[in-house]
């Protein structure tokens, strides 16, 4: 999965010309996942040599299977874990992290993706 990894946004021809770099996930929500780990270290790597003006989208299915589960739960735990993953990668992001929700992540209803947006934004801040 790593070395699928590509920037395709840049030479040493534009990088002087690039104004602002979106660095897009999708379906990270299995990011306990030894391949998925692989491949959200290869974009950490890529974030932290990258001194360009930078958004890190998230663009959904940010938990499998079946979004963020109540706070009793025993998946929560799990859950927040695969978010934990996706978001540490904002320490490294030159610019703003922005998360959106897909199908998985309705799957535990309205009330499920309020907590995963409050838990987000818990560790995010309200930007």
């Amino acid at each position: 999965m790593g070395s699928d990894f590509k920037s395709v946004t840049t030479s040493n021809d534009t990088i002087s010309k690039l104004v602002h770099e979106v660095v897009i996930v999708g379906d990270a929500g299995n990011a306990d996942d030894p391949k998925s780990k692989n491949l959200l270290s290869t974009i950490d790597t890529y974030l932290k040599n990258n001194t360009n003006a930078t958004t890190l989208l998230f663009i959904g299915d940010n938990i499998y299977p079946l979004g963020m589960p109540d706070a009793d739960s025993n998946e929560r735990k799990l859950a927040e874990e695969k978010l934990n993953h996706q978001l540490d990668l904002s320490r490294s992001v030159n610019g703003k992290t922005v998360f959106l929700a897909g199908n998985h992540d309705w799957y535990n209803g309205l009330d499920g993706l309020i907590a995963q947006k409050d838990y987000v934004e818990g560790v995010l801040g309200k930007k």
